[in-house]
């Protein structure tokens, strides 16, 4: 945590300081929004807020030293789709919610649990949890400071030739999954696998391209 405190300490250079969250933090919400918005105003503040919480331990060694407003580039400004990101607001406040009581009955499971692997189990899926729980509030708490959501990247197209690779991958995995007797979700593999079939069969009409 040296390096972090020499952060704050120093000029808290933004793209050093994101290389120290990418590195310890706990957040990929938070890794993603750094390192694809840059250095906006809230992202900046923000950083400094996740990093002085991971330097508490080092509490005499972080200076009084306050971050200057930056103004933000209308270019790193999300695209926000009002309805669009209300409905996902609503669905990640339902989601905390069912998170938490989740947490909750995994913790007064844990403590009845004999040694073992369940308890190991039970242990792993209250750590899952935590880390989800980190990942909604992280969300919630960008929505609040801008009202929206950051826009998705749009995906790269992909060649036809990449694509057949893809589905040739995919539609074995599909089929090994069948094999098994004891496969959840049975019926879904199923109808992926039909899927799949038909867009192999519709990209094998077409030339290869190079």
């Amino acid at each position: 945590m040296s390096a972090i405190s020499q952060w704050l300490n120093g000029n808290r250079d933004f793209a050093t300081g994101v290389k120290l969250y990418t590195e310890n933090g706990g957040s990929l919400f938070y890794r993603r929004i750094f390192a694809n918005a840059g250095p906006t105003d809230f992202n900046k503040n923000k950083l400094l807020a996740e990093l002085e919480k991971m330097s508490a331990s080092l509490p005499n060694q972080v200076s009084e030293k306050k971050q200057q407003p930056v103004k933000v580039s209308p270019s790193l400004q999300p695209t926000p789709d009002k309805k669009a990101d209300n409905r996902k607001y609503l669905d990640l406040l339902k989601k905390k919610g069912n998170l938490y009581t989740q947490l909750n009955i995994l913790i007064v499971e844990k403590r009845h649990l004999p040694a073992g692997t369940k308890l190991k189990q039970c242990a792993f899926d209250i750590i899952t949890t935590h880390q989800q729980l980190t990942e909604c509030w992280a969300m919630l708490d960008y929505f609040q400071e801008h009202q929206s959501f950051p826009a998705e990247k749009a995906k790269p197209e992909v060649d036809d030739k990449t694509r057949r690779q893809q589905l040739h991958v995919s539609i074995s995995r599909a089929k090994t999954r069948l094999k098994n007797p004891n496969c959840r979700d049975r019926s879904k593999t199923e109808l992926l696998l039909k899927t799949l079939e038909a867009e192999r069969d519709e990209l094998k009409a077409k030339p290869i391209t190079e």
